[in-house]
């Protein structure tokens, strides 16, 4: 859990899409399923979440700490 930079989290023509940055670059992408638990860990106890309008994504959570 501590090798997550952030989660964002939008929603674009029915479909939910997860991305979980890495600290080392890595970028995994989910898409319609849940995330894995250490990735729904790092959301709970997150310090920071932004609730932001993106021009090609629309409206997006992120998640970060």
């Amino acid at each position: 859990m501590n090798k997550i930079k952030f989660i964002r989290f939008y929603k674009k023509h029915n479909v939910n899409t997860w991305e979980i940055v890495y600290k080392s670059g890595r970028v995994k992408t989910i898409i319609n399923d849940n995330l894995p638990l250490t990735a729904q860990h790092f959301c709970i106890l997150a310090k920071n979440k932004l609730q932001q309008n993106d021009k090609i994504n629309g409206l997006e959570t992120i998640w970060s700490n």
